[in-house]
């Protein structure tokens, strides 16, 4: 990433990143007391113990190597590893195969101790092998969890997650450590991959050196609001020549120069005015001593102007952050719990892929189902473009901003006995008589309870009759669901006035083809 460097200064500072809780999760599977066995190049064996919820298997030994068990049941079990005298070191990658998951145990025979080298972020995120050990240097540039030790390590190639940490070989006690951010840390542990997120898993600290710079206090902790604003960030000076790194690509966001506020070091981060959706950028906070950076870095978020866009253009916008208002009747619904269902205009359909009353983008809070939101009702809501495998889709969460149709089901006969009236909305299932008029979709409707005249059906909810009901490929025998008003033809003549269903109303779905 291309950063801007702001300022340098005899002073040194740090901005801590807001760390992202993640929902705890246990290695359950299978366990190794370690996944690294050293054995003598003149011969010899050595012991591990395995933990496994269910039967295992080590797959993968080479022929210079003995497993004894190679397989066993659920519980602990003491495996042992053994070798003759080798002429040359010999290194063997096992798989211990349990339960759907794989965990590797590197085996070495070597004339020196066994030793793991040193790995970047980006070798183990992009070219590791999940079970095998590796040793990382980096800084710790966010803390998510104290009581089991998951926070992110950071050096110059990326990022990388660690998930639990060791203390003397015990969990759980991660606050022992002393560990902070910003220090500066070497650790080792197995990777694995959970669900897309690579980890370093129950890590053992090699060395912690600590930081020269800390955060002690920014205002506000909040995003920034639309017109502008300014984050102020309070640091403690320890020693080194301070700078601070904005990417390139955030150019609406500017760093004043540091002062001095009652013994600590203060920037004021400044944001534009944004017209567009909301946006976010990383700060970088260096000091630099005798040529060693310690650095820690800071998520300045700022609010964004929410745009109204059809279908049509929501699918065409890029993905990210910035927010729209859409408009459109609700489709097949796929869960009631979280608010999956499609919405359709007049342009197109999309999927929403959650959607909730709480009036803010952000985790799904599963009160879709408090909304009386029901398949053909016409909502508003707002929400992020994103995707699925290259499939678009609302995403955000996505939140309702208005319900602007609540249809009420009824039969044709309940529909006959309401009171005309251009506000109120029925959901009518019945079947197509006859079409009357293909081109404005005017067509007689029949259930068991009675017929009614259908003056206009389009293929979404509009003003005024857009003569989309050809689209729609419907036929007389066809069983259908649409939404629409009580209205009434008026008419000089009693005879000629006629009960029927107005709004122009609007296609909800097919139920039933014509044979």
């Amino acid at each position: 990433m291309k950063l801007r460097n702001i300022f340098t200064a005899l002073t040194a500072a740090a901005l801590a990143l807001v760390g992202c809780q993640q929902e705890e999760k246990f290695l359950d599977e299978v366990k190794v007391s370690q996944s690294m066995v050293a054995l003598s190049i003149e011969g010899g064996s050595a012991e591990i113990t395995v933990t496994a919820a269910a039967e295992w298997e080590f797959a993968g030994i080479p022929e210079w190597l003995t497993v004894s068990p190679t397989a066993g049941g659920a519980g602990e079990t003491k495996v042992t590893f053994s070798a003759e005298a080798a002429e040359g070191n010999q290194e063997a990658l096992l798989n211990l195969n349990c339960a759907g998951v794989t965990q590797i145990v590197n085996v070495i025979q070597m004339a020196a101790p066994a030793e793991v080298t040193l790995s970047t972020c980006a070798e183990v995120n992009n070219n590791g092998v999940d079970g095998k050990v590796y040793r990382v240097k980096g800084t710790c540039t966010s803390i998510a969890n104290t009581q089991y030790g998951n926070w992110y390590l950071t050096d110059d190639t990326g990022t990388v997650y660690v998930y639990g940490t060791l203390y003397n070989g015990a969990t759980q006690q991660f606050t022992k450590l002393g560990l902070e951010v910003g220090d500066i840390v070497t650790v080792e542990g197995p990777r694995k991959n959970y669900n897309g997120t690579i980890e370093l898993v129950d890590v053992t600290v090699i060395e912690i050196e600590k930081s020269l710079i800390k955060l002690e206090k920014a205002i506000p902790a909040e995003p920034l609001p639309l017109e502008g604003g300014v984050a102020t960030v309070l640091l403690t000076v320890k020693e080194g020549d301070f700078s601070v790194e904005i990417p390139e690509d955030a150019a609406w966001l500017t760093a004043g120069e540091p002062t001095n506020v009652g013994g600590l070091t203060c920037v004021e981060l400044t944001a534009a005015a944004n017209e567009g959706g909301a946006r976010k950028t990383t700060v970088t906070f260096k000091t630099t001593v005798k040529g060693k950076e310690y650095i820690a870095m800071a998520d300045v978020e700022q609010l964004g102007a929410i745009k109204a866009v059809t279908v049509a253009e929501f699918l065409e916008a890029a993905e990210g952050t910035a927010l729209y208002e859409i408009t459109g009747i609700v489709k097949n619904i796929a869960n009631t719990t979280y608010g999956n269902f499609d919405l359709v205009d007049a342009t197109g359909s999309v999927y929403v892929y959650g959607l909730t009353g709480n009036g803010a983008i952000g985790s799904n809070d599963k009160t879709f189902a408090n909304l009386g939101i029901n398949e053909g009702d016409v909502i508003t809501i707002v929400g992020t473009r994103a995707s699925y495998k290259e499939t678009p889709q609302v995403g955000g969460t996505a939140y309702l901003k208005e319900h602007v149709v609540a249809a009420q089901p009824a039969t044709i006969a309940e529909f006959l006995a309401a009171p005309v009236a251009s506000d109120k909305w029925y959901k009518l299932t019945a079947t197509i008589e006859s079409i009357v008029k293909e081109e404005y979709g005017n067509v007689y409707l029949t259930d068991e309870t009675g017929r009614v005249y259908a003056y206009g059906i389009t293929s979404s909810k509009v003003a005024k009759n857009d003569k989309s009901f050809t689209s729609l490929g419907l036929a007389a025998g066809d069983k259908i669901t649409i939404v629409g008003t009580r209205a009434q033809y008026a008419s000089s003549s009693v005879e000629d006035q006629r009960e029927q269903v107005g709004g122009p109303a609007y296609f909800v779905t097919k139920v039933e083809a014509a044979e």
